[in-house]
């Protein structure tokens, strides 16, 4: 049972690209689709309860159906993700976090900046590291059409700037991951050059060898008489 959902998790994570680096980043985004569709479920499940519960109740009956359509999304991305189309999905699912995070949090500040250190963090590492500049820009323009939205009279400048603080460090972090992984991917190309021309010396010494043994053997064949070789 373990390994059937080992196996059935993996599927789900595999993308279908040539490309080293695509490949890496989907897999990172397909987990956390995964964790979010999850999560997602979960949410779900109570508000069923609650949707039971509380009669049938609009507010009920509305949550489920945000429910049922951000799951329907989650796992839309996650099927562009495993096509190879990770890109669009990674842009897709960070401009509908910053989008979508006034609708469903647009009182309550703390959750809105969660949504926002998500998006923020999580650009570097899925789409470019410097898209977490963009990110964070995009959730600052957020954060601040909501507070003139709500007519809040506290506006939270340190978390604009801890947006950016933090775009910084994930930048910083993923550009080193890339360096990491670009010198990695360097060292075993060369080792595969290296490879290459041993085993093409190895296979043109060995032809060489083959051919003047094979030019003696026939000379020795072709000799009618004896011969002896002494010192």
């Amino acid at each position: 049972m373990k390994d059937a959902i080992a196996s059935w998790i993996g599927k789900l994570l595999t993308v279908r690209s040539d490309d080293a680096e695509l490949v890496r980043r989907g897999r990172l985004l397909g987990i956390l689709l995964l964790g979010t569709i999850s999560a997602t479920v979960v949410v779900s499940i109570v508000h069923s309860f609650d949707f039971v519960l509380n009669g049938f109740s609009e507010a009920a009956t509305a949550r489920l159906l945000i429910d049922l359509v951000i799951f329907a999304v989650l796992v839309g991305m996650l099927r562009l993700n495993q096509i190879g189309r990770t890109t669009l999905a990674s842009y897709t699912a960070l401009i509908l976090l910053i989008a979508s995070s006034p609708a469903f949090e647009f009182r309550d500040f703390n959750r809105l900046a969660l949504l926002y250190i998500i998006a923020t963090g999580a650009a570097s590492f899925f789409i470019q590291p410097r898209a977490s500049f963009v990110c964070a820009a995009l959730s600052g323009l957020s954060y601040t059409l909501v507070f003139i939205a709500t007519r809040s009279t506290d506006y939270n400048y340190f978390l604009v700037v801890g947006l950016f603080m933090l775009a910084l460090g994930t930048w910083l972090a993923a550009t080193s991951l890339e360096n990491a992984l670009r010198q990695v991917h360097q060292r075993a190309e060369e080792l595969d050059r290296r490879v290459t021309e041993r085993t093409r010396d190895l296979t043109a010494t060995l032809q060489r060898e083959h051919a003047e043994a094979a030019t003696t053997q026939a000379i020795l064949t072709s000799v009618g008489d004896g011969v002896i070789v002494f010192d």
